[in-house]
């Protein structure tokens, strides 16, 4: 494998982080908007399950479905396997 310039793997590494930036704000947008909002107060706002549910109008079981649910369409849109360790 041909080593890079450390300025060219500074430069790839980048544009990798904005790709898969742009890979999971598409994908995110894929999402319902409950779905979205699930995620955002779960893993975003660090909100307990309970808190999450209380503001959400639902029950911690239903936010617990919205957010499995969420994550499990993510990972097939990112091309992420929960068990490959990606």
């Amino acid at each position: 494998m041909e080593e890079l310039a450390p300025d060219a793997a500074v430069r790839d590494e980048a544009l990798n982080g904005v790709s898969t930036r742009l890979d999971l704000e598409a994908a995110l947008r894929t999402l319902s908007k409950l779905q979205q909002e699930a995620l955002s107060l779960r893993y975003i706002q660090d909100l307990s399950l309970r808190d999450t549910a209380r503001i959400m109008g639902r029950s911690e079981g239903a936010v617990k479905q919205l957010t499995f649910r969420a994550l499990q369409t993510l990972r097939e849109r990112l091309g992420k396997d929960e068990g490959s360790g990606e």
